[in-house]
């Protein structure tokens, strides 16, 4: 069957940045049954964000803290556009996926040396919106190879400002959320425990960032 439900969201994409081995299930719902659930674990920090960000308004009135903001939209944004891609493999929720997910990674590095007063709000928001202007170039001339460097690029990055900001049960989160979407990916025919290993990737690095924003 077909996820006809899904037509608004373009054409059937069955080519993902990072592959999974979840087994394909032909349902008008969803395709990917596992990865898409798993991806609602954003919501967690996303919500933790938002409390913390009411909280600190009730108690700094008209304070706006830009980095809060960022990483609780895109966090929430994460969460329904993962869920929709795994669920529907179209064309076109698959780029904001590529989008948004590609930002949780550079979010990391960027938002911990923020809130460590390393870097400067108005930087913060000028890399970042570099690196979204970067990732949407290369989505429009489909340079996904490109994209994958830069996702790796993030990650050291963001492991680094993780390390000196001395954030090690974090790095150690992150680290393990990795290793299981690179199994996933590259080491076909490993059967993994209770889920795939990219709903493991989701549930791990969602907890992640939810250490993370509490810092």
């Amino acid at each position: 069957m077909s996820t006809s439900y899904y037509n608004f969201l373009g054409p059937i994409d069955n080519h993902s940045l990072f592959s999974t081995q979840e087994h394909y299930s032909d349902s008008q719902y969803m395709y990917y049954y596992q990865n898409s659930v798993s991806s609602f674990a954003y919501l967690i920090p996303s919500i933790y964000v938002f409390n913390k960000k009411y909280k600190h308004y009730n108690d700094y009135k008209y304070i706006i803290f830009i980095e809060d903001t960022i990483v609780q939209l895109n966090l929430f944004l994460l969460s329904f556009v993962s869920f929709l891609w795994w669920a529907s493999q179209r064309h076109y929720i698959h780029n904001y996926d590529i989008v948004l997910y590609s930002n949780s990674i550079v979010l990391i590095g960027l938002y911990s040396l923020s809130k460590n007063k390393l870097i400067s709000n108005k930087l913060f928001i000028g890399a970042f919106s570099v690196f979204i202007a970067l990732i949407v170039y290369l989505i429009h001339v489909n340079n996904r190879d490109t994209i994958k460097l830069m996702n790796l690029t993030s990650s050291v990055f963001s492991g680094y400002a993780l390390i000196r900001n001395k954030y090690n049960d974090v790095f150690c989160i992150f680290i393990m959320s990795i290793i299981f979407k690179l199994i996933d990916t590259y080491f076909l025919n490993f059967d993994m425990y209770i889920m795939s290993g990219t709903a493991w990737f989701h549930t791990i690095s969602a907890f992640g960032y939810l250490f993370l924003v509490m810092k």
